[in-house]
């Protein structure tokens, strides 16, 4: 049992109510004058209803009226807390946030959206969104407040998970950024050439970004429609509708647009009559399985292997090796070839 309760908390549990939900008259009266056409009965069933916790206070500080939305957010039943002092909902260290919230009610303000904290019955906290506004009387008078609190919980988790995935994000494209600009510097390329490899490499980086920003991943179908949209006539691609996750997108955006700037040089998109055809292949096993990306060039120059390793190789073997289980690039006098394998579940997004 509780400690035995003071006067102040006595007269307000004797003060009538108009209806068995637990609100009080004063609290439905301001809304009333507002719209005279609702009744009571009627508002009052529109206040219980609310998921929201809808609660009001005494200028002493005491619960006056209850709904079930307080009733499911703190824990308590209107019997258990009507007549109590709301402090009971305030952590200890939050005490004098409630004397500011009154203070400024009696100055005429309203609270908005304010997010704070406040402890449940069973002691645990929750974050809620709070907004305040006061009781008056017909003459002006401020007799109490009137407060609706909303659990924000799961919205400040998500919010929390989306700077840390942000975070990530960003410290893997600056570690990608890093790359390509080491790379390109020591190439021993002039200003205009290491102006061109960063720019046209960035842009292929965004395209990537710009599909991961439309979901929770990017399919790798919209990748490759959005390196390859003017060239419909030469590219075909077919089982590449797996959506796969940010980190897998940027990979995957790299090697593709190295393999299409090869062929638009040297290779079948460099001729009239050239064709590339990229093909995905999903194998599930047990749970798991493998992607497997397939990359085919004919009807362009005759392809003949590089004398000299460039940034291009290092993406399509050295960086694919670490993200795929293996990787071959065959550089056949009918066109260049390429295909990679990688586990399921190290590319495709959560589902979640």
């Amino acid at each position: 049992m509780g400690p035995p309760m003071s006067s102040q908390q006595e007269h307000a549990l004797s003060q009538p109510r108009e209806n068995n939900l637990g609100l009080s008259d004063r609290l439905l009266r301001p809304l009333l004058r507002r719209r005279p056409h609702v009744t009571t009965s009627l508002l009052a069933s529109i206040v219980e209803s609310s998921d929201d916790g809808i609660y009001s206070i005494d200028l002493g500080g005491i619960i006056t009226s209850w709904n079930k939305g307080a009733e499911q957010l703190f824990g308590y039943t209107a019997d258990e807390a009507v007549g109590r002092p709301v402090t009971m909902l305030i952590p200890q260290d939050r005490q004098d946030n409630e004397v500011a919230i009154l203070e400024r009610i009696k100055r005429g303000e309203r609270i908005h959206h304010y997010e704070t904290v406040r402890q449940r019955n069973d002691g645990g906290l929750v974050e809620i969104s709070l907004t305040a506004s006061a009781i008056g009387t017909p003459e002006g008078n401020i007799i109490g407040v009137a407060k609706v609190a909303r659990d924000i919980s799961e919205r400040k988790k998500s919010q929390q998970l989306i700077v840390r995935e942000l975070t990530h994000r960003t410290r893997n494209l600056f570690a990608v950024f890093q790359a390509i600009a080491a790379r390109a510097i020591d190439e021993s390329k002039t200003a205009a050439e290491i102006k061109y490899v960063l720019n046209d490499r960035l842009q292929a980086l965004a395209r990537a970004y710009q599909v991961i920003a439309e979901g929770e991943g990017a399919s790798l179908t919209a990748i490759l429609e959005r390196e390859f949209s003017g060239f419909a006539r030469q590219v075909k691609f077919g089982g590449c509708d797996i959506v796969v996750n940010p980190s897998a997108a940027q990979q995957f955006a790299l090697i593709i647009h190295e393999l299409a700037t090869n062929a638009l040089k040297y290779g079948a998109l460099s001729a009239p009559a050239g064709h590339v055809s990229i093909e995905g292949t999903i194998d599930r096993l047990n749970g798991g399985g493998t992607f497997r990306f397939v990359w085919r060039e004919t009807g362009g120059p005759a392809v003949t292997k590089p004398t000299r390793r460039g940034f291009g190789s290092v993406i399509l073997l050295d960086s694919a090796k670490h993200f795929g289980q293996s990787v071959e690039l065959d550089y056949t006098p009918r066109g260049l070839s390429y295909e990679l394998q990688v586990q399921l579940n190290t590319i495709e997004a959560s589902n979640k």
